[in-house]
């Protein structure tokens, strides 16, 4: 049996999807392109921002703190549209 959201997941996951439409249009040229943003999930967020990372790296840097289930559906939703996704869940470098 596959995984229904609770109403609360669907209703997070679409009001972030907006959130993040919105600042990355926001804070992007040809907004809404997608592909020169990154975006992870990390349970410690403190060894992502010591990792080592250009020093503007960080200009644009935004967390939201969603649940596991909301977090991997808003990476996935976002990679399908040429977002970048790091291979490993601290991601040291890149945004």
């Amino acid at each position: 049996m596959p995984n229904i959201p609770h109403d609360t997941d669907t209703t997070d996951f679409y009001r972030l999807v907006e959130e993040i439409k919105l600042y990355v249009a926001a804070h992007s040229f040809l907004p809404p392109d997608f592909s020169c943003w990154r975006m992870g999930i990390t349970a410690d967020l403190a060894a992502v921002l010591r990792g080592k990372r250009p020093k503007d790296d960080l200009k644009h840097w935004q967390v939201w703190e969603v649940d596991n289930r909301v977090g991997w559906s808003l990476q996935n939703y976002f990679r399908g549209r040429s977002m970048q996704t790091p291979q490993h869940p601290k991601w040291p470098t890149g945004r």
